[in-house]
């Protein structure tokens, strides 16, 4: 079970967060692979590193999940900590950081990717895998850059309608809640079954029915006629 997690940051513009001295808004969470959901999400208004929510991440990853991240999370004490509560990853750590150990606790896996030219040094703690399965474990971290993505392009995560710290909590949850029913939703398979599939299909279906009349229709056409 890959769990990738990573943090996005969502500017303020209202002048009103400016006085308390909010210029953004960070959200971090992981997505669950297995299942296609995210995990829980901690909001964070205000400027700070990701180094600074390391105690979050340890309850993102279930048991038997590994969690994958940036090397924004990278640290010989995070590492320690996962290991000792056997918490399975596979984090990218920084270039200057060492990559021999006098234990067994972590090793560090390294590989180059020919087409950007750039090395990857990559710790982790899973035992009996080879190193190009670490590599491409690694790979399926993009898969939370592909939520966030899909989230502020489609969901309009980013694009706040409210100007205090509790409407713009609450947008977030509702942005997260429609992610989780396009999931759940099944549609004819004619239109495909990939999430913007379902997003587009339910565009066109709301389209059609513009009015609560239509919807209560379909819902209770006896009480109507």
């Amino acid at each position: 079970m890959i769990i990738p997690i990573d943090s996005t940051v969502i500017t303020l513009t209202s002048k009103l967060f400016w006085t308390e001295k909010y210029q953004q808004v960070k959200l971090l969470n992981g997505i669950n692979l297995k299942q296609g959901n995210p995990t829980e999400c901690l909001i964070h208004f205000g400027q700070a590193h990701d180094a600074h929510f390391l105690d979050s991440i340890n309850s993102m990853i279930p048991e038997n999940g590994v969690g994958v991240t940036d090397r924004g999370f990278a640290s010989w004490d995070f590492f320690e900590e996962l290991s000792s509560s056997n918490t399975q990853f596979v984090i990218r750590i920084k270039n200057n950081m060492k990559t021999e150990f006098d234990h067994d606790r972590y090793r560090v896996v390294c590989f180059c990717d020919l087409e950007s030219r750039s090395e990857f040094r990559l710790a982790t703690n899973l035992k009996n895998i080879s190193n190009e399965e670490i590599s491409e474990i690694y790979r399926l971290r993009w898969q939370i850059e592909i939520l966030w993505k899909f989230l502020k392009m489609h969901l309009k995560l980013d694009k706040l309608i409210t100007k205090n710290v509790n409407g713009v909590t609450i947008q977030i949850y509702m942005v997260l809640i429609a992610y989780l029913i396009l999931e759940l939703m099944k549609i004819p398979a004619f239109y495909g079954n990939k999430l913007l599939d379902k997003f587009r299909y339910l565009q066109l279906e709301l389209s059609q029915r513009c009015t609560i009349v239509h919807w209560s229709f379909d819902i209770l056409p006896e009480s109507l006629v």
